[in-house]
């Protein structure tokens, strides 16, 4: 069976974001065809639809995108609704437990790394674009490190 390859996106429409979603999941008929899927692949063809008028205010509801994203392991809808109200979308880490002298010496290194990458950029009294972007992974380098502490020792009182 050949493998379908559908484009994804940056998702600039919530309908660019549910299309992006189902197609990561094989497209409207193989996401249709899927056992937690209780709609078919025509209503999902309208959840993609921001052309139409009459599909345009069709949305998913929210258990079956929260059923896609957990099959096809990307939070498409959810990153777009989170970054319309100014929030992110984190991946909790599934690790049992924390090493804490680990956890110190890798925040140790990624704090490193964002003072080593800003200096860089600083150096001429100014941050471009691509320095700009080089320190926003940096940065979100750090923030990964951060989740997997909180939530491993927040593990630890309960």
């Amino acid at each position: 069976m050949p493998k379908h390859t559908f484009k994804i996106r940056p998702a600039g429409s919530l309908e660019e974001a549910a299309e992006n979603l189902i197609n990561a999941c094989g497209g409207p008929r193989r996401a249709a065809a899927l056992p937690g899927c209780y709609v078919s692949a025509s209503m999902l063809g309208k959840y993609m639809n921001a052309d139409d008028p009459e599909d345009r205010n069709k949305t998913m509801a929210s258990k079956l995108v929260a059923y896609f994203e957990s099959h096809c392991g990307q939070p498409f809808v959810s990153a777009w609704t989170a970054a319309a109200s100014d929030h992110v979308v984190v991946a909790l880490p599934t690790a049992d437990g924390i090493d804490l002298p680990q956890l110190v010496a890798d925040m140790g290194k990624e704090l490193g790394d964002v003072f080593q990458r800003a200096g860089a950029a600083l150096a001429d009294g100014k941050i471009d674009k691509a320095e700009a972007a080089a320190l926003v992974d940096e940065l979100h380098d750090v923030a990964k490190v951060a989740i997997a502490g909180i939530t491993g020792l927040e593990e630890k009182t309960e």
